[in-house]
């Protein structure tokens, strides 16, 4: 533990790290002053709906917000939008942003989240060529799917796949293009992708694996995509979602170790003792053979801002839970839980009569990681066993009549 800081302090960023941290300086009773400064001209706001309830037009506005903009005033936080950080002055503690104002700290927290990764070929400027990461991109987004006949997406990751399934529920055709060899190569295992390939076959989308995007075509609009295989796909829009890119240019020009991520500590400290991370921007350590890595999720912005709160209140650091993700595609709701690390194992559990579908990935027996399609069943006994270090039976998963809670009797 450390002495509680009583003086400024400052979040660079205004998305779920930098909710997260302002809720938890509120309730822990932070005396000092609370600045936040976002580059969007709104309040901190929920990104993960934008590219699912929130643009199928389900959820509305005001349901993205983390608190109403009245919130922030009424706790004393300055909520500073619509401005950009361009300088992180280390020796005079400072901050400068795009619109010449400069602001001073006793410990600056930066959450400053990711971009989207471009897509660096010819035509990809052209108009109909979207991507989603803000508001302002799924306002864009929204009108060019009233009058889209035909979609491609660039990219089987999260974003592609949950687009794919929006798109199909509004009636227009779909082609994904992904040069891996299949969907979420990097996020999920080969038996979880087949189920997706198949779940989204169904519903009409055309899938095309290990194919690359050369270039768009098009003059005044989008109207197709050349691929190296000299496919063509015809289109109306394009909608590029092939992974993102930490902003960590601030910390890296203010000399702060940054490798894929601004490199950080289990608390979020960078080796700048005023200076924290947290969120999608930070390379933080994990529990696998890896040593580090970057977790873009929900679960990770709230834990590390947790983290970072507990050093900022001079408090004993909070129990850290298992890391989980999810994606909504049509009716089906994917949940995984811990984290693929080279398992010498797998077994999948399915269930034909109520379409529950779960893959459990051990290493050594020990469970480590669950993923889960309309089986929240699995993905909660799976948090709690890799919770424990539970070592497992293969046999006993494989079984489709054992019963996963005598697992957890037995824990």
């Amino acid at each position: 533990m450390t002495d509680p800081v009583t003086g400024d302090v400052l979040i660079v960023g205004a998305g779920q790290a930098a909710a997260q941290i302002a809720s938890s300086l509120v309730s822990g009773g932070f005396t000092g002053r609370l600045r936040i400064i976002g580059d969007e001209p709104v309040a901190p706001y929920q990104r993960p709906p934008l590219s699912k309830d929130y643009l199928k037009g389900k959820l509305p506005l005001e349901r993205l917000w983390f608190r109403a903009a009245e919130w922030y005033a009424e706790h004393g936080i300055e909520l500073i939008t619509g401005d950009h950080v361009v300088a992180l002055d280390r020796e005079d503690k400072k901050v400068t942003t795009v619109a010449g104002h400069t602001y001073q700290y006793d410990v600056a927290v930066l959450a400053t989240g990711a971009r989207a990764r471009p897509l660096d070929v010819p035509g990809a400027d052209l108009p109909g060529v979207h991507q989603i990461r803000t508001l302002a991109d799924v306002a864009e987004l929204a009108l060019t799917l009233e009058t889209t006949r035909r979609l491609v997406v660039a990219g089987a990751g999260f974003i592609g796949l949950e687009m794919a399934a929006v798109a199909r529920g509004l009636g227009i055709e779909v082609v994904v293009l992904e040069a891996a060899s299949r969907c979420l190569s990097r996020a999920i295992s080969p038996q979880t992708a087949a189920a997706l390939t198949e779940l989204h076959e169904a519903n009409g989308v055309e899938l095309r694996f290990g194919t690359k995007i050369i270039g768009l075509s098009g003059t005044d609009r989008v109207t197709g995509v050349r691929q190296d295989d000299d496919g063509e796909p015809a289109c109306d829009a394009v909608v590029v979602g092939i992974g993102a890119l930490p902003n960590d240019e601030l910390a890296r020009n203010a000399g702060l170790e940054c490798d894929g991520g601004i490199v950080v500590d289990t608390d979020g400290r960078t080796a700048d003792p005023s200076v924290f991370a947290a969120g999608d921007c930070t390379n933080r350590p994990l529990d696998t053979s890896r040593g580090r890595g970057r977790l873009e999720s929900v679960h990770n912005a709230v834990e590390q801002g947790k983290l970072v709160t507990a050093v900022i209140l001079g408090q004993c650091r909070p129990r850290q839970d298992v890391p989980w993700f999810w994606s909504d595609q049509y009716e089906a709701k994917l949940q995984i839980v811990g984290v693929l690390d080279d398992p010498d194992e797998s077994v999948t559990r399915h269930d034909p009569a109520t379409g529950e579908y779960a893959a459990f990935h051990l290493k050594k027996g020990v469970l480590q990681a669950v993923e889960a399609v309309n089986s929240p069943r699995s993905f909660m006994a799976g948090k709690r066993l890799i919770a424990t270090g539970a070592v497992l039976d293969a046999a006993q998963l494989a079984d489709p009549g054992f019963d996963l809670k005598q697992l957890l009797r037995a824990g």
